[in-house]
């Protein structure tokens, strides 16, 4: 991957004109084969956020912000980035909410479902004890 460092170096620069206007469209070439990064709305979100915060740490370092960045409360970005994560939120509460219940219903099936077995059981194991009590009787 080319970067802006792998342009032509200032001391190999010719010293007539028309070199340097070879130079100049080398490194025009060179920019034009660094990929072109394309951005999700996931990744600009995270750097208007990205960029709030550090408006935030340049004021907790004591350095004054311009009245021009003083921007969250009008912020579109922002506030759409954190009304999705609200809705995103409250959409995985609701489906913890169903997933507990759930869990819990199945739990009492089974301890209903244990509770039923034991009593067969005993009702099995007293029949068997009575035919054997009358049979020696």
């Amino acid at each position: 991957m080319l970067s802006s460092s792998s342009l032509l170096p200032y001391a190999c620069l010719p010293k007539n004109i028309k070199s340097m206007h070879k130079v100049m469209d080398l490194n025009r070439i060179v920019k034009s084969l660094e990929p072109v990064v394309v951005k999700t709305n996931y990744q600009r979100n995270m750097d208007v956020y990205a960029r709030e915060n550090a408006k935030i740490r340049r004021v907790l370092r004591g350095a004054a912000v311009p009245t021009s960045e003083i921007s969250v409360a009008n912020n579109d970005e922002l506030n759409a980035m954190f009304d999705r994560t609200r809705v995103e939120t409250l959409n995985a509460i609701v489906v913890q909410r169903f997933w507990k219940r759930y869990a819990l219903r199945q739990q009492w099936k089974l301890r209903a479902r244990q509770a039923w077995l034991v009593r067969r059981i005993q009702c099995l194991a007293r029949g068997v004890m009575t035919r054997r009590l009358v049979a020696a009787w």
